[in-house]
C-alpha cells in the first residue's frame, strides 16, 4: 500500500482497539474516565469523532479506501437485470452512407460463434470514424445483419470480412 494511507490504517486499528477496550471495560464497569483520553490523539487529527460513541458504523470499515466496495453490482437482482434486458433489446436497421466506400467504419468488434458471446458486438466506436459521426451505434450494440447478410452466428473473422467489404451504402441491423 502507499505510505500516504498508512495513517488511515493506524487510525482504524486505534478505533478497533479502543472499541474493544471500551466494551471490555463496560462489562467490568471500570472504564469511565479513560475513554476520552484514549481518543484525544486521533480526535485532534479529525479522524475519530470527538464524542465517545461506540456504536457500529452504518458502512463497513473498508469503505475508507475507494474502489473496494461496488454497491451497484451487488444490489442488482435477477428481476432488475431481466427488466433492463427487455428494454434494451430494440432491433433497428441503420443506413450508413459512405462518400468513399473504402473508408473504414471506425469500430472494433468482439464475438463470433467460436466465442462465448456468439453474436457480434461492437466493442469500441472510434472517435473519428464514420459510425461515431453518425452517432446511432454505441459500444455494446449487437450487429445482426450487414446489408441483409445474417452475421448473428458466424465466426469473428467472417464478420470482420463482411463489415469491411467496400460499399457506398451500408445497412446494419
Amino acid at each position: 500500500r502507499c505510505p500516504g494511507a498508512s495513517h488511515r490504517r493506524v487510525a482504524l486499528e486505534r478505533r478497533k482497539t479502543s472499541k474493544l477496550q471500551a466494551e471490555a471495560e463496560g462489562e467490568s464497569g471500570l472504564g469511565g474516565p479513560e475513554q476520552p483520553s484514549s481518543l484525544s490523539p486521533d480526535a485532534d487529527q479529525g479522524i475519530v469523532p470527538a464524542e465517545p460513541s461506540f456504536t457500529s458504523p452504518a458502512l463497513p470499515a473498508w469503505t475508507d479506501e475507494p474502489g473496494i466496495d461496488n454497491p451497484p453490482f451487488e444490489e442488482n437482482t435477477v428481476a432488475d437485470s431481466m427488466s433492463s434486458l427487455a428494454f434494451s433489446r430494440e432491433i433497428t436497421t441503420i443506413e450508413i452512407h459512405r462518400s468513399n466506400p473504402y473508408i473504414e467504419l471506425g469500430i472494433s468488434i468482439v464475438g463470433g460463434n467460436e466465442t462465448p458471446l456468439i453474436n457480434i458486438v461492437i466493442q469500441e466506436v472510434y472517435r473519428d470514424g464514420i459510425i461515431a459521426r453518425d452517432g446511432r451505434l454505441l459500444a455494446g450494440d449487437q450487429i445482426l445483419q450487414v446489408n441483409s447478410f445474417d452475421i448473428s452466428n458466424v465466426s469473428h473473422n467472417h464478420a470482420r470480412a463482411v463489415l469491411s467489404q467496400p460499399c457506398s451504402v451500408l445497412h446494419l441491423t
